[in-house]
């Protein structure tokens, strides 16, 4: 199973601190670097490959906008708790080839899917990004993709940013949530542990 969401986490013990587990020599835990074949480029991925045998569920993390938080934290500790965890770089973010647009980070997402306000780091235009935003507003709908969403287990977190539009569950942070690291983590494993694997 693949759970495909803009953020990820682990569960902290709020009384004792967080030990590494027992290192699987068989299976041990591991990092990936992966080329994902995306339009006509290939993009810049890691996958954060889970402990024991078997197949273990995987977690696609996704960011709208490419900044400077990356949250491999979040990747960590997804795969602390069981779960391999893939982050990716858009088209034109990070060293990935292409330019940057919206329009393409489905695709993009798709590919990573399929294969398993700083923009110093953007192979774009800043100029053009509102322009494709409205260009492009079908395809970035909610109300559109309602019907296909609504078949499929969400989680959804906002911070103090102005972006988000629909709330599960609100945290007063920044943008990055520098002060609600565990917070988010605790948040985003609990509703983890409700999807069947």
């Amino acid at each position: 199973m693949m759970a495909l969401i803009a953020l990820c986490v682990c569960r902290a013990q709020a009384d004792a601190p967080q030990t590494d587990p027992p290192r699987d020599a068989a299976y041990p835990a591991r990092f990936e670097v992966l080329h994902i074949p995306s339009a006509a480029v290939a993009i810049n991925g890691v996958a954060y490959v889970a402990s024991g045998r078997g197949t273990h569920p995987t977690l696609v993390i996704c960011h709208g906008w490419p900044g400077n938080e990356k949250n491999l934290d979040l990747a960590q500790a997804v795969r602390h708790a069981g779960w391999n965890a893939i982050t990716f770089n858009y088209r034109g973010s990070w060293g990935s080839p292409g330019e940057f647009h919206f329009s393409q980070n489905p695709e993009d997402a798709a590919a990573v899917k399929a294969a398993a306000e700083n923009a110093e780091t953007l192979v774009t235009h800043p100029e053009k990004m509102p322009d494709e935003l409205i260009a492009s507003s079908n395809a970035f709908s909610l109300a559109a993709s309602a019907p296909g969403l609504a078949k499929i287990p969400l989680l959804v977190l906002t911070a103090d940013d102005r972006l988000a539009r629909i709330q599960t569950q609100h945290f007063t942070t920044d943008h990055s949530w520098s002060d609600s690291r565990i917070a988010l983590q605790n948040s985003i494993i609990d509703w983890l542990q409700t999807l069947p694997k």
